[in-house]
């Protein structure tokens, strides 16, 4: 397995800036996104390319089907608008979901990754790429 060091900036497919980072990942171990690993599997020490990701390549489309009512009396005292909650759903599943809304006695969650529904560009480069193996030696 390869280990791969790289940096990327993150944008939505009009070029708002999301997020960015410099990251380590080993091949297949579903850290990263498999279109960019893909392509970062490909690429050369000291290269650099755009990454367009479709939506359903990146966090998925939106679901309206993660957005769900909770009675507030399960999910504690001061929590408000914009805060995440994690949840056990559908026999134990653990989700994080955001609050998105009060309504009366209930709160309006929704459970979509932040980037759900969104086609993204990773302008990455990258600046290693090892073995498992010589990873762990040095």
């Amino acid at each position: 397995m390869d280990v791969l060091t790289f940096k990327y900036k993150l944008t939505d497919a009009k070029g708002n800036f999301i997020e960015s980072a410099e990251q380590e990942a080993t091949k297949g171990s579903n850290k990263i996104l498999k279109g960019l690993e893909k392509a970062l599997c490909e690429m050369q020490i000291g290269e650099s390319k755009k990454v367009p990701l479709k939506a359903i390549e990146g966090f998925g489309e939106y679901s309206s089907d993660l957005v769900f009512e909770v009675d507030k009396d399960k999910l504690g005292h001061a929590l408000k608008e914009g805060d995440s909650v994690a949840l056990r759903v559908n026999g134990g599943k653990k989700i994080e979901a955001k609050i998105v809304d009060f309504k009366d006695r209930v709160a309006i969650l929704d459970g979509n990754h932040p980037l759900a529904g969104m086609d993204l560009v990773f302008d990455v480069t990258l600046l290693d790429k090892k073995t498992a193996s010589q990873a762990e030696s040095e």
